[in-house]
């Protein structure tokens, strides 16, 4: 018997784990027991305790709470119904047991028999074969999410641990090196992201001077990798951001930049159409954390790691020019709205009429699972043929997903820079991983990266941009026939 993958279990998943095997073994001696004895009278209410916390536990191992998720946001319909249901069944029954009586049994069997078909129904929708059914019934993903934990009390047993995943996928290495030549470089990537989310940056927040570091040395990069400026201030394109309304209506502004630079395109030069592939390089800055306390919210994944791959795409298609004009536009004040994103698409400046195609790039480095979504061919059916070709050889499991309406809090299509070019009919994809307990957190650092799993989404995202580029005819003429 192997306890480790228990105990490094969390502290819910152990309760859970405890309670359960608690709950089997004394259920046995209860039902060994003769009635009236001792043991028999008082198994029963420890037995319905144990079973409350097996079910209370059960709920988080579903998911835990992202940072700042409603409390029932992770909670799916069935838990809404059974949860409660069960957990009326449980207190009647408990009820009738301890006021007795001649009838004691007659009142609190059908109370008994709604707790346990709740827990039974409640449960099979928290464990794998439920999940999987869940997914099926409901569209969902969550037999996927890392953190949606099987039956934790066999994590002990013989066998019970998942194989660790291979998410470096050799047996594509020949396909995919044959498609993104130059590739981009592992060292090179991490550089930058430890650069952009080192406590010298404090943060980035829009409008600070991390801000404005992080701004000076990604000019520097395009000036190294020899993009032309698209700016109306060179590389810079500035604007205004509100950053709070008062009590009396009054607009509180404040200046935001975005950093813009062109690739001409070997078919259109310096002019449109335009393949904009953006990433926002602002973050949440300095202030208090969850418990408190103050804290520098780095941005390693989010989304210095956006920045990070985007430069690698400039030195792409600087030394492989693309049939069309690629814009690339490292966005500010994502943050707060997406007001950088917005900004450029308003700014009569900037020839933003001939942006046919977006690629935005949000939070790519931590694919632990060995899988990234490129989200958005929902809106734009075209880019799916396009989607499946490049799964086929990319490094990553390259998958299609949230950008549904249905899909509630998990439809991304709104939710980054790729929202603004959504809204004006642009086609667009955003690609990115799920959500991870460090979004958003002060714990979003450098060393979480694993460097080989952020190479591979990086090879896999070149892959996308380069067929993107190659089909934006194509995609552009489909959209406009729909």
């Amino acid at each position: 018997m192997n306890f480790e993958p228990l105990l490094a279990a969390p502290w819910h998943i152990q309760l859970h784990a405890v309670a359960a095997l608690t709950a089997l073994f004394l259920g046995i001696i209860q039902i060994a027991a003769p009635k009236g004895t001792l043991p028999h009278r008082i198994i029963g209410p420890i037995w319905a305790i144990l079973m409350t916390i097996v079910i209370l536990t059960a709920i988080f191992i579903i998911r835990p709470r992202a940072p700042g998720e409603p409390f029932l946001q992770h909670f799916t319909f069935i838990h809404y119904i059974f949860i409660p249901v069960s957990t009326w069944g449980l207190i009647g029954g408990l009820y009738h047991v301890f006021k007795g009586g001649p009838n004691m049994k007659k009142h609190a069997g059908p109370f008994f028999g709604l707790f346990l078909g709740g827990l039974i129904i409640a449960g099979f929708f928290t464990f794998m074969p439920g999940r999987i059914m869940h997914d099926v019934l409901f569209n969902k993903n969550m037999s996927d999410n890392p953190y949606a934990y099987p039956a934790p009390y066999l994590y002990f047993l013989p066998g019970a641990e998942p194989p660790a995943r291979d998410v470096t996928r050799p047996e594509r290495a020949e396909e995919e090196a044959e498609d993104v030549s130059p590739a981009p470089d592992g060292a090179r990537l991490m550089a930058v992201v430890t650069e952009l989310s080192s406590d010298a940056y404090e943060g980035r927040a829009t409008g600070s001077a991390g801000n404005l570091l992080a701004r000076q040395f990604i000019i520097r990069q395009f000036e190294e990798i020899g993009l032309a400026p698209f700016g109306t201030e060179g590389f810079l394109d500035p604007f205004e951001w509100q950053r709070s309304v008062t009590e009396d209506g009054e607009v509180n502004k404040g200046a935001g930049n975005n950093i813009l630079g062109l690739i001409p395109g070997e078919e259109t030069g310096t002019d449109g159409p335009y393949f904009v592939i953006t990433a926002h390089y602002d973050h949440l800055g300095t202030g208090a954390s969850t418990d408190g306390s103050d804290a520098l919210y780095n941005g390693a994944d989010d989304n210095a790691s956006g920045v990070a791959v985007a430069l690698e795409l400039a030195r792409y298609f600087t030394a492989n020019p693309p049939k069309h004009s690629v814009v690339i536009a490292i966005l500010d004040a994502e943050e707060h709205g997406l007001q950088g994103a917005r900004a450029l698409l308003a700014d009569e400046a900037i020839p933003h009429q001939d942006f046919a195609l977006n690629l935005n790039l949000d939070m790519v480095s931590r694919a632990d699972k060995g899988e990234i979504y490129a989200s958005g061919s929902y809106h734009f059916p075209a880019m799916i043929p396009l989607i499946d070709e490049v799964a086929t050889k990319a490094p990553l499991e390259l998958l299609k997903g949230h950008d549904r309406p249905e899909d509630g809090y998990d439809d991304w299509t709104y939710l980054s820079d790729q929202g603004p070019f959504i809204a004006k009919g642009i086609p667009a994809l955003y690609i990115g991983v799920e959500d991870h307990p460090d979004y958003h957190q002060p714990s979003d650092t450098a060393d979480k990266i694993n460097p080989e799993t952020f190479l591979y989404s990086a090879r896999t995202i070149q892959m996308l941009a380069k067929a993107m580029d190659e089909q934006l005819a194509e995609i552009t003429a489909s959209v406009e026939q729909e």
